[in-house]
């Protein structure tokens, strides 16, 4: 499948070799460039992370009890949670030890849940 060299017997075009394995064209030109460049086995191979993966903020028991406390009556003087009174609400009630807001909105929105509802 490769269009240059000695094991070239047919010339594969780019569309071709991408349809062939279900891969887009882009992605073969990029493998192609790569195999020109640094050889075979960085071709063929993806390079290891320099530093492996930010663990999540939140485990699923911390999301049920974002949600629990959603559904739950707001404090006194509030007619509905916001995610600012949640935040402080989560830390007052020790749930969680630090938060942002944008850590619970982005959980609020992962659950499809809809404040003020």
């Amino acid at each position: 499948m490769c269009d240059e060299g000695e094991q070239a017997i047919d010339k594969w075009t780019d569309e071709g070799i991408a349809l062939a394995l279900n891969l887009h064209r882009n992605t073969v030109g990029r493998i192609r460039k790569r195999y020109l460049t640094q050889g075979e086995e960085p071709a063929l191979n993806r390079k290891l992370r320099k530093k492996p993966p930010t663990p999540p903020k939140i485990d699923g028991a911390t999301e049920a009890q974002i949600i629990a406390m959603c559904c739950s009556d707001p404090p006194e003087g509030r007619a509905d949670w916001t995610i600012r009174l949640l935040t402080s609400e989560l830390k007052k009630r020790r749930v969680v030890t630090e938060i942002s807001r944008e850590t619970v909105r982005r959980t609020l929105k992962k659950t499809s849940y809809v404040l003020g509802k």
